[in-house]
């Protein structure tokens, strides 16, 4: 739909209805202010009215997108025989008659909004509806975001499309930082429900787009749905581009299903000054008990692991593996065993040089889990025995696919 040498994606039927069914009938019928944002021909009002009615459909307040989209709007309304004058008059900031709803609409003030609704002060929207503009004049502005944080601050229920938040956060405009920062704090904060809808709605948007549904009154989680599998994640930055990699999504689930009741590396590491801050410490700089063997974990890098097996003997340290002192690789932690249980340390070593060890690195760095926490998927295990990476996906039901490993691990 083009006017005014503007293009406008019109909101489908289908995805209307998509966005509208992820609040429950009950909440539909009892919400008294439901507001819709940029909308072009009063698509979602048509679908609210067929689902629950004249009455629901008359408490629709609407942004309209532009001057011209309020007379396709009105005829939707006519023909509903609904009232026009839900059409909100926000003030034209130009001067010019003109309804510019990236202009005129974000900048207006919150309060005034609710005024035009009919709304009590300090009230807030009941359910809010929206297909924003992706982009303004300039590139990178992150208009979407700007639009999202308009709404979640005058609204209980905010349902939207959106580009998929796995990248939101990754755009380099200046403008937009300010905007993303604010998204990210509130989805970290609200309960919220991420579905990819990459298959229904095609806006040429590069990262696929999704319906975004921020509840402010639910305990905080963050639910994303991609290809038909579902991830609860604790903050926006967990989401992640491996939905995309089934592998390793498999990967991801069998690990922490297998570690979910088994201890795991973490409780048996000891930190070393440089593991927190990673500080340029070298491994010689430690200083082991002459009674104890000690398989060091280094600093991940590129998000792998590293470690390095030495004993104290008269020569100084003697490296099982190759440790070049001039990188700066850093000594992060280390695993302590009997002197006399040599043999377990040596297979802790190679356990910690596996492909499995790395792919849990891996996934941990990609997640954004903290540098200390990486450890907790990693799980701990006899060591009196050693362990091949056949052996040790086998053991979480995987099968273990070393091309697909390495491609991952290399990326």
């Amino acid at each position: 739909m083009e006017m005014d040498g503007k293009e406008y994606f019109v909101t489908k039927p289908e995805l209307a209805r998509k966005m509208i069914e992820k609040i429950p009938d009950n909440e539909w019928k009892k919400a008294e202010n439901i507001l819709t944002v940029n909308s072009k021909v009063g698509e979602w009002v048509i679908e609210i009215y067929k689902k629950y009615g004249k009455e629901v459909a008359n408490r629709v307040k609407i942004v309209p997108a532009g001057e011209k989209t309020k007379l396709f709007i009105k005829k939707s309304l006519n023909i509903l025989g609904l009232d026009e004058y839900n059409i909100l008059d926000i003030e034209d900031k130009n001067g010019n008659g003109l309804f510019d709803i990236t202009n005129d609409f974000l900048n207006e003030d919150n309060e005034k909004i609710i005024e035009l609704a009919g709304m009590p002060k300090g009230k807030n929207f009941d359910i809010c509806l929206m297909n924003p503009p992706y982009s303004g004049n300039i590139t990178g502005d992150g208009l979407y975001v700007k639009f999202l944080n308009k709404c979640i601050n005058i609204s209980d229920n905010i349902i939207s499309i959106n580009p998929d938040p796995a990248v939101i956060g990754h755009q380099s405009g200046s403008l937009a930082k300010t905007a993303f920062k604010e998204f990210r704090q509130n989805m970290n904060l609200y309960y919220t429900e991420i579905d990819n809808i990459e298959n229904i709605f095609d806006a040429n948007i590069k990262s696929g787009l999704c319906i975004v549904y921020i509840n402010k009154q639910n305990s905080h989680k963050i639910i994303y749905r991609k290809n038909n599998k579902i991830k609860e994640f604790d903050k926006q930055s967990d989401i992640i581009t491996y939905f995309d990699n089934q592998y390793l999504m498999e990967f991801d689930n069998c690990i922490r299903t297998f570690i979910s009741n088994r201890d795991n590396i973490e409780n048996h590491l000891k930190l070393t000054k440089g593991y927190g801050d990673f500080s340029k410490a070298k491994l010689k700089e430690n200083n082991p008990d002459k009674s104890l063997l000690y398989v060091y974990v280094l600093k991940p890098n590129a998000s792998y692991a590293y470690a390095a097996f030495s004993t104290k003997n008269k020569n100084g340290f003697n490296l099982v593996k190759d440790y070049d002192e001039d990188d700066q690789k850093v000594a992060c932690g280390y695993i302590t065993f009997p002197k006399n249980k040599r043999n377990e340390a040596e297979n802790a070593l190679k356990y910690l040089n596996t492909n499995f060890v790395n792919l849990c690195i891996k996934l941990a760095a990609i997640s954004n889990i903290g540098n200390v926490n990486r450890y907790q998927i990693i799980p701990w295990l006899d060591f009196s025995k050693s362990y091949t990476d056949e052996e040790l996906f086998n053991m979480i039901g995987m099968k273990y696919n070393k091309e697909e490993i390495n491609k991952i691990l290399n990326e």
